[in-house]
């Protein structure tokens, strides 16, 4: 491919990616080394790159062992974005992944984008890096909550399976089931041109468009803040004992699961849409 004919590529790219969702895949060899969504992406080829913005290429090299395929997005399906309000009136994005799934916030509770970590929770807790976890009995509702307590009635912490549900080994339903899940290194794959390291969960079919980052915040035990950007624990509303709950559990070395961690353990929630007790 001739450098005119990949500079005309990229601008017709631009022109599609404004009328239809796009998503631009770098492969070397037979190896999928990126996944670029947007029309402002810097899209690289080892150390080089082509700027993608607006329609303007600001730099072109592209290695001859590189290829680009540029795939169209289905549309985004009626009703499965949208926004609520949390406590304050601050609006909340949310997404849908799936068919009759959880509506999932865009960010964790305690923070302010997708990419920040936000706060550490206890199990029910309310206040961040502190063990005031819940001592009642039951799974988390009503005020028991962490998403509700912190952000008020339009939101819930998430059930175990809609985290993730199994069938024997495979999961089968919840986020672990019914997304296509991919850890991001922030070097090699990068969420929304930035560094941030976590795990990008993405809707299948009709629902390819619709995905959310969840950031590698580690855990927090005794105040101490460990593994962040290697580990990401994300806390469900349901009991397994009197001392522990499930979490859904993330790694850099390529692991996920639904697990189980002691209710003082300190971790991430990211709240789901309230639409009636799960």
């Amino acid at each position: 491919m001739t450098m005119k004919k990949i500079l005309l590529f990229f601008v017709a790219l631009v022109a599609t990616l404004s009328m239809n969702a796009q998503t631009t895949e770098i492969y070397k060899g037979a190896t999928k080394e990126a996944t670029y969504s947007g029309a402002d992406v810097t899209v690289k080829f080892g150390t080089d790159s082509i700027r993608v913005s607006q329609g303007d290429v600001t730099k072109a090299s592209y290695p001859a062992e590189y290829k680009v395929v540029s795939k169209e997005l289905p549309p985004t399906p009626a009703g499965s974005i949208g926004k609520a309000k949390r406590t304050g009136g601050i609006d909340v994005n949310w997404v849908q992944l799936w068919e009759g799934g959880p509506k999932f916030a865009e960010y964790n509770v305690g923070a302010t984008s997708a990419t920040d970590y936000g706060g550490y929770y206890a199990w029910g807790g309310s206040q961040d890096k502190v063990d005031d976890h819940n001592t009642g009995s039951g799974n988390l509702t009503g005020t028991d909550d962490t998403a509700i307590m912190l952000w008020g009635n339009n939101w819930r912490m998430p059930t175990a399976d809609e985290l993730g549900k199994q069938d024997g080994d495979p999961y089968i339903d919840g986020l672990l089931g019914k997304c296509t899940v991919e850890w991001i290194d922030g070097i090699n794959k990068k969420y929304n041109d930035t560094d941030a390291k976590g795990l990008l969960c993405t809707g299948k079919g009709d629902y390819a468009t619709n995905s959310i980052f969840l950031p590698a915040a580690g855990y927090c035990e005794e105040k101490v803040v460990n593994n962040q950007g290697m580990q990401g624990l994300y806390w469900s509303s349901t009991r397994v004992s009197n001392k522990f709950a499930n979490d859904m559990r993330f790694g850099s070395n390529g692991y996920w699961g639904v697990f189980d961690d002691p209710f003082g353990y300190c971790i991430s929630v990211r709240a789901v849409l309230y639409e009636g007790d799960k």
